[in-house]
């Protein structure tokens, strides 16, 4: 399997069903009236979002894993409009439903941009006899938050990304996500897609 680059992009998109499940907005609710009351708004904006995503096979990453790897994949999916400051102007404005909703679809639709991704890489490898085996992210857990700037590092040698970690190692803006796969040889197992699940604990959902 050779070293590539592989860079695309796609309309941001909603699955209210799935969102509205997880925030645990319920029909019949006061909250899920006001929340119908601003969503086709909020549609609009994210309809207009696109989102940048790539993913590069490498046979090296500076992480000491316990684990035999045959190569690498780095991960990287990024909205292109930085909808936090937007988010934060309605909040100050008193409009906190909105803010808060508008952060969530936003999260929402990075989540779902990712599982696609994941996805097609889940598609590549298995043409080649490889498969996913972990995936490892800053802060999931398995890394401590301090490695978000050496994810960041090794995402520059290959593209141009607009993303930075800041004194706290959190990823500005937030509506980013970078983590690697490792991939061994063998047939891949069915993964659990991210926007589908209903696990709102999940330190993946965790973009503040």
């Amino acid at each position: 399997m050779k070293n590539n680059v592989n860079e695309f992009r796609i309309r941001a998109r909603i699955n209210k069903e799935v969102l509205y499940k997880n925030l645990h907005i319920y029909e019949g609710t006061e909250t899920f009236k006001n929340c119908e009351a601003v969503f086709s708004q909020l549609s609009d904006i994210i309809s207009s979002m696109e989102i940048k995503l790539a993913y590069i096979f490498t046979d090296y990453f500076p992480l000491k894993l316990e684990e035999n790897v045959d190569k690498y994949i780095i991960c990287y999916v990024s909205a292109e409009r930085d909808t936090n400051s937007l988010a934060s102007d309605l909040i100050s404005r008193g409009e906190y439903l909105k803010g808060y909703l508008l952060n969530e679809m936003v999260s929402h639709a990075i989540f779902k941009a990712s599982d696609k991704m994941n996805n097609k890489i889940r598609n590549d490898i298995k043409k080649q006899g490889y498969k996913l085996n972990r995936r490892y992210a800053p802060g999931d857990g398995n890394l401590d938050l301090k490695y978000q700037r050496k994810f960041i590092e090794e995402l520059e040698k290959h593209i141009r990304v607009e993303i930075y970690s800041n004194e706290h190692n959190v990823m500005v803006p937030s509506n980013s996500l970078t983590y690697i796969y490792t991939i061994v040889e063998g047939v891949d197992e069915e993964i659990n897609t991210c926007f589908d699940c209903i696990n709102t604990d999940c330190v993946y959902k965790n973009t503040e």
